[in-house]
C-alpha cells in the first residue's frame, strides 16, 4: 500500500470519529425525567492515532504500547480498517 494512500484514509478515520464524538456529547435540555440539570459544558476531547505494528509488521509489545497509552490517560475509542485490512486504533482522553 502506498504512503500516499494511508494518511487521507486516516484522516478521514479520524475526521469520522470526531463528528460522531461531536453528535453523542450534544447537550440535553434542561429538564431531565422531571428533574432540573444543570448544564455542563461539553468536555473537550484529544485524540491519538496508532496503527499496530505499523510500519515494520506486527510487534510483539504492542500491548505493552496500549498499556502505556492507559497510563498516560489515554483509552480506546475505537478503530477502523481500511484498504488491505490495515486496522488503526483511535484513542481519547480529556483535553489537558
Amino acid at each position: 500500500m502506498k504512503k500516499s494512500h494511508l494518511l487521507p484514509a486516516i484522516a478521514i478515520g479520524v475526521m469520522l470519529l470526531l463528528l460522531v464524538t461531536w453528535f453523542v456529547h450534544q447537550p440535553v435540555s434542561a429538564q431531565v425525567r422531571g428533574r432540573q440539570q444543570e448544564w455542563r459544558a461539553p468536555t473537550k476531547w484529544e485524540y491519538k492515532v496508532v496503527l499496530p505494528g505499523f510500519p515494520a509488521g506486527p510487534v510483539k509489545n504492542d500491548e505493552a504500547k496500549y498499556n502505556e497509552l492507559g497510563a498516560a490517560g489515554w483509552e480506546l475509542g475505537g478503530t477502523f480498517s481500511y484498504r488491505d485490512n490495515i486496522t488503526a486504533a483511535v484513542f481519547k482522553r480529556p483535553k489537558r
